[in-house]
């Protein structure tokens, strides 16, 4: 069984997928596997193609700061969209690839993919269920800035995503997550039992 998980920025998505693989799901983050793919030095030659040297080191590494400043602070979007165009199939590729893998080695467990913009890819066909964690945009905020990022980075970034219904729409279930940890671990964890192992049979 593949269970989807996305939501906005700040929203708690990557909570709830850190509480479903301590109940047992094997974890896919697609932000870790996306900096695998944009590191590795086919894609990297075609971002430095687009982006120029900037986002890379003296020893051709990438430099995903540099490449973050370049795509969020466009505010045409292009480049966003240039990147995704390189990125995506790759990355896609690659998550089906470790998909089909842990689907093979161990058939009944559930499969949890963390991925923000599931809603923009082909794979949220894949999946057998699709969670979004949504909260407010100031709860948001709030939250991005706490982890140490600026108000204007992080309105900056809010801005390039899917709008909240975007993400509801794409649903089968959405987790209201404007208040505390431990009640967002709480309704993880009433997902996981009354969703997620009956679907999976686990």
């Amino acid at each position: 069984m593949l269970v989807g998980v996305t939501g906005q920025i700040g929203a708690g998505k990557s909570a709830v997928c850190e509480q479903f693989e301590r109940l047992g799901g094997e974890l896919i983050d697609a932000d870790i596997v996306g900096k695998q793919v944009t590191g590795s030095p086919a894609v990297l030659k075609r971002l430095v193609k687009e982006f120029g040297p900037k986002i890379q080191t003296s020893s051709q590494k990438l430099k995903p700061k540099a490449l973050g400043e370049v795509v969020f602070n466009d505010n045409s979007g292009e480049a966003l969209e240039i990147l995704n165009s390189i990125v995506q199939p790759k990355l896609t590729a690659e998550l089906r690839r470790k998909i089909k893998g842990l689907l093979r080695q161990s058939p009944d467990t559930p499969i949890i993919l963390d991925a923000a913009i599931l809603p923009q890819w082909d794979m949220i066909d894949d999946c057998d269920l699709v969670i979004t964690v949504i909260a407010t945009k100031d709860v948001r905020l709030g939250r991005l800035q706490k982890r140490g990022m600026s108000r204007a980075t992080a309105k900056s970034r809010m801005s390039k995503q899917l709008t909240q219904l975007q993400y509801m729409e794409s649903a089968d279930l959405v987790i209201h997550n404007n208040s505390s940890e431990r009640e967002l671990i709480g309704r993880a964890q009433r997902i996981w039992r009354k969703n997620i192992l009956q679907l999976s049979g686990f």
